[in-house]
């Protein structure tokens, strides 16, 4: 088997200004005016964005399209620069309060199930079909913080995807997936005023997949084995989140998360 790997880093900031947003108030695109950013690609550092850049940042129909006002952008600082923004492709697409959250009240260290048949319905808007009983998962409401004067929810989910890889539903004829584990962790502070932005989040993703089919003249078999790994933290510098005491119980559905 032949290993690749892309590592990509980024650190932005900016200005930021939704221009869109979808029918619950999820941003669909938006412009950034650069104040500072530093890419890397590979562990190389690279000049592609400058201060006073407009970075343009456009979602429809599951794609999501990065550019600058004056400049197209090559596919690596593409992808370096989309793990600053979230923005919603598909506003049919539930969100993850109805996923990983719950309507009952709950108190720090709580935890509670995920729901499976609303993050099959989430995979099969992106073209993946996945049944729910191939889902498994738990959300865990840690504790309650402050962050610079607005109460957050201190939030942990996992999500587990076994035997269905998501993205995979269109290999070549004679393919199929034979073996695969997906695994999705978001950690964050959610605060409860649905209008604010997360300021704390990461979020890591693995997929080990196994791909068997026949292929060429004499239809040899063929194995394919992918890994990826991916981790993802932003953070709105400049103030700390500090433990809240002797909070009152939260209701999670009335976060983002």
């Amino acid at each position: 088997d032949k290993a690749t790997t892309k590592k990509l880093w980024v650190q932005l900031r900016g200005q930021v200004m939704v221009t869109a947003v979808d029918r619950i108030g999820r941003p669909t695109s938006l412009k950034c005016k650069v104040v500072n950013c530093m890419l890397k690609v590979d562990d190389q550092p690279t000049r592609a964005i400058h201060p006073n850049d407009v970075i343009i940042v456009e979602s429809k129909d599951g794609t999501t399209k990065i550019s600058l006002a004056d400049r197209e952008v090559t596919p690596d600082v593409r992808d370096a620069v989309l793990l600053a923004f979230q923005v919603t492709g598909n506003e049919d697409e539930l969100p993850a309060d109805e996923v990983l959250g719950t309507k009952d009240r709950k108190k720090p260290g709580d935890k509670w199930t995920i729901h499976r048949e609303e993050a099959a319905k989430n995979f099969q808007l992106r073209g993946d079909t996945v049944p729910p009983d191939a889902i498994s998962g738990e959300t865990t409401l840690v504790d309650l913080r402050d962050y610079a004067g607005i109460p957050c929810l201190h939030v942990k989910s996992m999500m587990r995807v076994e035997n269905y890889a998501p993205g995979m539903s269109k290999l070549p004829p004679g393919f199929k997936v034979t073996n695969s584990v997906t695994t999705a962790e978001v950690e964050g502070l959610m605060p409860i005023n649905t209008q604010a932005l997360a300021p704390d989040m990461t979020t890591k993703l693995t997929m080990d997949i196994e791909i068997r089919g026949t292929a060429g003249i004499k239809n040899s078999n063929v194995l394919i084995k992918k890994h990826v790994s991916r981790e993802v933290s932003k953070q709105i510098q400049g103030v700390s989140a500090k433990p809240v005491n002797s909070a009152p119980a939260s209701k999670p559905d009335e976060t983002n998360h």
